[in-house]
């Protein structure tokens, strides 16, 4: 990347070839992400639990993609009911499955669209779904959702689901997908409530 940024800088006067520079910069950036991702999901998680309110882990997510979805004509909505319970969790790894599963909402509504999102708390503990009316899943694509490197997109690493049932799996909760291919994608996801 250094060496494309020096040339990108000595080839100043050829547009073409700065293009060119600036592709090489692009590539290997998008590669140091992909192998972040690797090494992340590889990697044994060490979780930093602590008391927290999943409501404004959400917003927070939200916030970070906010212009995204503006750009993309995508709206939220945010329901609950009742005064949610605290969960005991790790902030930066449940942001991390929030976002993952924005992202792919993002990617289902090329058209914009709506995302959902609607908290609750039962015996198994708080629960949020995460709601998009966008192209859904393919039936024989339900299978292999949460296989790594299992993807449908062109760009995809197919680490995103895989990373979230990693994170949900070590806090001791769950993720369930349920899809309409066409029609929309529901995110179950499941987290032990703190003791009082």
């Amino acid at each position: 990347k250094g060496f494309a940024a020096y040339f990108k800088e000595r080839l100043s006067g050829n547009k073409e070839d700065q293009q060119t520079a600036d592709v090489m910069i692009q590539e290997v950036e998008r590669l140091n992400r992909v192998i972040g991702q690797l090494i992340e999901f590889a990697k044994p998680l060490a979780l930093k639990k602590e008391r927290s309110h999943v409501p404004e882990l959400i917003q927070h997510t939200v916030n970070l993609i906010s212009s995204e979805m503006q750009k993309n004509k995508i709206s939220v909505a945010m329901e609950t009911s009742e005064a949610v319970p605290a969960a005991n969790i790790d902030p930066d790894k449940i942001k991390q499955v929030f976002l993952n599963i924005f992202l792919n909402a993002i990617a289902a509504l090329p058209s914009g669209g709506q995302i959902k999102i609607r908290l609750s708390s039962s015996s198994d503990g708080l629960v949020v779904v995460i709601s998009d009316n966008g192209t859904g899943i393919k039936k024989a694509d339900m299978p292999q959702l949460y296989d790594p490197y299992f993807t449908s997109k062109p760009a995809g690493t197919g680490l995103g689901l895989a990373m979230v049932q990693k994170i949900m799996d070590a806090h001791g909760g769950n993720i369930h997908v349920e899809s309409n291919e066409d029609k929309g994608t529901d995110v179950f996801l499941t987290f032990p409530l703190s003791s009082a």
